[in-house]
């Protein structure tokens, strides 16, 4: 849900510096020919409004504001499931050009890649924390409330597994990345299902297999480990349309289509609900024309670069605008935390995130460089019909 927009640069567009920046930058192993960009403002759109929505309902939650019940916990888990779809699609694109890179042992590349784009962010937030004990695990009356904080549960925030061994999450938003973590073991598979097959079906049964299946395994303590999966599918079935003929509708629709869907959310909330709303996002993504160039593109693309970031550290800034300076006026209070919550994502993308990012791309290149490339054969792709 969580993983950056992969950027690939486009000749003559930015630098690898740049690239890394934007994302991942992109690995490619020696002598083999880069792929074709995929630059989508769409996408960063879909990101921006994601993080957005979710922010909204933290500050709700935290101010304690309401407004017809649940709608804008609602609201929040539209955020939630708009990252699934788009973490699906953007590693669907990643998949594709590692494919093109011919990798020994491509599996190994993708976790390796993942774990160093989305483990030390997580490990920094949850160490902090755990150590400063901070009450940064849930809402209730208006009011941040602290988690355990035993060794167990720090040890599965760690390791993101706490849906696996279901501990409680130490901060709010945590409890997503586990899911995402579990779906890179599917997703190369499904890759492959999307990349080799002439027609939507098997994807489509995927979809419909995976929620076959957390209907007949409903009410098991471990359910929840599949409770999304037809989300992620959702993704992969929305890369497989943009591969196959993007649609022509006029970007000026996109966004009346995405409130509609959103709002369309409210009215059927739960599980059966959400699934729908992803597939119904996969395919509205591939029916529009790209975002052009703008301040709306420029300004998405920032905030889409940030997202992690902003997803992470919002909370931590909550507690400190409303609880540490709760005594202060309410304009300090949230100034506080609006200055907080613009700085936090920067430092920590700056001084955490790309570092790590350009550390595992090294190890891959390192990883390219020593291994034999595997015959070009072996990975050529199949026309899409």
């Amino acid at each position: 849900m969580l993983d950056g927009w992969d950027r690939q640069p486009q000749k003559g567009a930015v630098s690898s510096a740049e690239s890394v920046e934007r994302g991942e930058g992109d690995v490619v192993a020696p002598g083999a020919a880069r792929a074709p960009a995929w630059e989508s403002g769409n996408l960063d759109v879909v990101r921006s409004v994601a993080v957005l929505l979710v922010l909204v309902m933290h500050i709700r939650q935290a101010c304690g504001w309401t407004y017809q019940g649940e709608a804008f916990h609602e609201l929040g888990q539209a955020g939630v499931l708009l990252f699934f779809v788009h973490t699906s699609v953007v590693l669907m694109m990643s998949l594709e050009r590692q494919q093109r890179s011919h990798f020994r042992m491509p599996y190994l590349v993708f976790v390796l890649r993942r774990a160093f784009r989305l483990l030390p962010l997580s490990v920094l937030v949850v160490a902090v924390v755990c150590v400063f004990r901070l009450p940064v695990a849930d809402f209730k009356d208006a009011h941040l409330v602290g988690g355990n904080f035993n060794v167990r549960t720090v040890a599965t925030n760690l390791l993101l597994i706490q849906n696996v061994t279901l501990d409680d999450s130490v901060l709010s938003t945590l409890w997503t990345l586990p899911y995402e973590i579990q779906m890179y073991l599917v997703l190369p598979l499904l890759f492959l299902i999307a990349d080799r097959s002439r027609s939507l079906l098997p994807l489509l049964c995927a979809w419909g297999v995976s929620a076959l299946a957390f209907e007949l395994l409903k009410g098991n303590p471990h359910s929840n480990l599949i409770m999304f999966a037809p989300c992620f599918v959702a993704g992969v079935i929305c890369y497989r349309l943009l591969r196959q003929r993007r649609g022509n509708l006029p970007f000026a629709l996109f966004a009346p289509a995405l409130v509609l869907a959103i709002a369309g959310l409210q009215l059927k909330p739960g599980f059966h609900g959400w699934w729908a709303f992803c597939l119904g996002i996969g395919v509205l993504l591939s029916q529009f024309r790209e975002l052009g160039p703008g301040l709306l593109r420029e300004g998405c693309r920032i905030i889409a670069r940030y997202s992690y970031g902003i997803y992470l550290s919002h909370v931590l800034c909550m507690w400190l605008g409303f609880v540490v300076l709760a005594a202060e006026p309410s304009v300090v209070r949230w100034l506080a935390f609006a200055l907080s919550a613009c700085l936090a994502p920067v430092v920590l993308y700056h001084a955490v995130e790309a570092p790590m990012i350009a550390v595992g791309s090294r190890l891959v290149r390192h990883w390219a460089a020593r291994a034999e490339p595997t015959p070009v054969g072996i990975y050529d792709k199949r026309p899409v019909s």
